[in-house]
C-alpha cells in the first residue's frame, strides 16, 4: 500500500513537473503575432478581406 501512494506521488510530481517546463518553454518562445492583436492571422486576414472589397480594381469579379 505505501509503495503504491509513493508511486502516485512520483507520478504526481512528473506531472506538475512536465507541465511547469512546458510553460516555461511556451513563455521563452516569441509568439507569432507578438507585435500587438493587429497582427495575428485571422485579424490580419479580416483586414485583408475588407481592404480587397474597399479596392475592387486588385479583385478579379
Amino acid at each position: 500500500m505505501a509503495v503504491m501512494a509513493f508511486a502516485a506521488k512520483v507520478a504526481m510530481l512528473l506531472l506538475i513537473l512536465i507541465s511547469l517546463l512546458a510553460a516555461i518553454t511556451m513563455a521563452a518562445r516569441p509568439m507569432e503575432g507578438s507585435a500587438g492583436w493587429l497582427e495575428t492571422a485571422p485579424v490580419r486576414m479580416v483586414i485583408q478581406m475588407l481592404d480587397s472589397e474597399s479596392n475592387r480594381k486588385s479583385h478579379c469579379c
